[in-house]
């Protein structure tokens, strides 16, 4: 699995449940579309801090495509 996905499949099961501070919200296993975005979006932020330069440069001269 690519680092960065393999990251972000991380992140997400070591997550127990997403928290948010909505009063009287009587769902709450199925939280709002807008909380979801929210912690996806600051999720996908620590994946990317975690990626090296490294990796980067690795998967750029993996798609790049060789002349033969």
């Amino acid at each position: 699995m690519a680092p960065f996905k393999r990251h972000l499949r991380d992140l997400w099961i070591a997550e127990d449940i997403i928290d948010h501070d909505e009063e009287g919200d009587e769902d709450w296993m199925s939280p709002a579309a807008h909380i979801k975005r929210t912690t996806m979006i600051k999720r996908t932020i620590m994946v990317w801090e975690k990626i090296t330069p490294e990796q980067v440069r690795a998967s750029f001269l993996k798609a790049i495509p060789k002349l033969e």
